[in-house]
């Protein structure tokens, strides 16, 4: 796809450069259809960060059932959409991000004479 914008491009600046009037609707032309090839590429690209996120939901569930925690996770905004490479890139960090969390961020919740957490789960929802 590159490649095709950059000779699009080297075209339109031989027509500019030699004043070629005949063919300046020509390339005005080729260079509309390039620019929707390539929207529409870089649309095939994205994905709903949606169902990405939900798989997240069985990671907590095992894990908060292995310490023992009471934990659910909420994802909202599942709709937004990031590009495929992106989303692949930063599953493994979100992974360990929420392990973590899990780990070392929430308390258990404590029952009879046991100390109350004062954490609530999930989190009520932030404003938009």
């Amino acid at each position: 796809m590159g490649e095709l914008v950059i000779s699009n491009a080297a075209v339109k600046l031989m027509v500019d450069k030699y004043d070629i009037q005949e063919a300046t609707e020509v390339v005005a032309g080729v260079e509309n259809l390039v620019e929707e090839i390539r929207d529409n590429a870089l649309q095939l690209r994205m994905v709903q960060i949606g169902d990405t996120f939900s798989r997240f939901r069985r990671v907590v569930r095992d894990v908060s059932k292995e310490l023992g925690k009471d934990i659910e996770l909420v994802i909202t905004g599942g709709e937004a959409e990031l590009d495929k490479t992106v989303v692949e890139k930063i599953n493994d960090p979100l992974t360990h991000l929420i392990r973590n969390s899990l780990d070392h961020g929430i308390e258990r919740r404590m029952t009879g004479n046991q100390r109350q957490t004062s954490q609530r789960y999930p989190p009520p929802e932030c404003p938009a």
